[in-house]
């Protein structure tokens, strides 16, 4: 990729500022192969555990 392209993308903006910033890559033409359970009780859990992890 050229270097201009990769400025225009933004990514000299996401590097140089503070975040959360997301940067996303397609890698292959193919659909993801499974998805994230979508269970409240368990995004909860982990969210707290991490939460507790930085106390």
């Amino acid at each position: 990729m050229q270097q201009r392209s990769f400025s225009s993308l933004g990514f000299d903006r996401a590097l140089a500022t503070d975040g959360p910033h997301v940067i996303g890559a397609r890698i292959d033409n193919e659909p993801g192969k499974t998805q994230t359970d979508r269970d409240p009780i368990r995004f909860r859990e982990t969210f707290m555990r991490g939460m507790a992890a930085r106390a």
